[in-house]
């Protein structure tokens, strides 16, 4: 007889954004957290020159994590390292030659022209570059690429990997009112015409795309956003598993606004066969059940109330807790361990 193989527990990689006393904001280092456990292990140690995103200055970014490896954005450079190994740099991977790439959109300009009868509309101009990176070596400068992204894009907003692909959140506020097309889309297999359009899931309402989030699921694109259902801040969970040309989308949950204290910008970061673990607000992850007892309730962490292992070289290992009203936010990416070179 056949044994069951138990699933794995979600792992994901938490970045602490702490406020010193004088008001500065430090990264206090990155940390490996399993679902049920109190403590995270530190696997890089503080990066001071990181700023997770913050809508005042859109030059930061997110973390990004693609086959083990990291992307650390900073406000002058772009850093990638795989936490498993200690070595650096990318993020999404070309399936064909195995080369990982980074890929940034840009506003070449961005104006924003006030109207007599009220209201403002917007003047832009796009650009992309790509920047190659190979276990042979580093490609010297970023190529920019031959046609611009069709749509705007919101700034500081990490893509998303899925299959060869990725995913960029349009950026409505710039188009006039009209109704962004999709979700851009880079092809890190098409060099000529990488760029195109993922449409969104057909919601019964118009897609909120700045309150919506992303995210790769065992094998499947999941999408998080607001739901027409009552009850303020109300989120629909879709599920994308086929090819992203003519994607069909498959509503799979609908969480009201009470499980979760109405914060309905709910993120997708790891998923086991009974649960599903979101970023909820600055600092929770919550943990939804999609099986067994009360589907569709779980439990809430507090990251600020999370223990952090510290090696320590005269004390083996120490555990520090940070006092809670120093820890403003957190920055939260999925991670699977990898030994994937750079």
């Amino acid at each position: 007889m056949a044994t069951a193989t138990k699933d794995p527990c979600p792992c994901v990689l938490i970045a602490p954004q702490i406020e010193a006393d004088d008001g500065t904001l430090t990264t206090a280092g990155l940390y490996r957290w399993e679902e049920g456990q109190g403590v995270a292990t530190l696997v890089v140690d503080a990066m001071p020159d990181y700023r997770s995103f913050h809508p005042d200055t859109e030059a930061a970014h997110d973390l990004a994590h693609c086959d083990g490896l990291l992307l650390v954005p900073t406000d002058a450079a772009v850093r990638v390292l795989n936490p498993a190994t200690g070595r650096a740099f990318g993020l999404g991977c070309d399936p064909r030659s195995g080369a990982y790439m980074v890929v940034r959109i840009f506003y070449r300009s961005l104006d924003e022209v006030e109207l007599y009868a009220g209201g403002c509309t917007y003047t832009y101009s796009l650009g992309a570059e790509v920047l190659t990176l190979t276990a042979g070596g580093t490609d010297q400068c970023w190529r920019e690429t031959a046609a611009p992204p069709p749509c705007p894009v919101i700034p500081g907003r990490t893509a998303t990997f899925f299959k060869g692909s990725l995913l960029f959140t349009p950026h409505e506020r710039v188009l006039d009112g009209g109704e962004a097309p999709g979700f851009v889309r880079f092809s890190l297999e098409d060099n000529d015409e990488p760029f195109g359009v993922v449409p969104g899931p057909p919601c019964e309402k118009r897609i909120d795309y700045a309150a919506s989030s992303m995210a790769e699921l065992r094998g499947e694109l999941w999408l998080c956003v607001g739901s027409p259902r009552p009850g303020m801040g109300s989120v629909e969970m879709w599920a994308c598993g086929g090819d992203l040309t003519g994607a069909r989308w498959d509503r799979r949950h609908v969480v009201e606004a009470c499980v979760f204290r109405g914060n309905r910008s709910l993120r997708p970061m790891t998923a086991s066969a009974g649960a599903i673990l979101l970023r909820a607000g600055p600092s929770y992850l919550w943990r939804y059940r999609r099986r067994g007892c009360e589907p569709g309730y779980g439990d809430l962490v507090d990251t600020r109330y999370l223990k952090y292992h510290h090696p320590d070289n005269d004390a083996g290992t120490v555990v520090v807790e940070y006092p809670m009203k120093t820890v403003l936010a957190v920055d939260v990416v999925p991670y699977v361990p990898s030994l994937v070179p750079i």
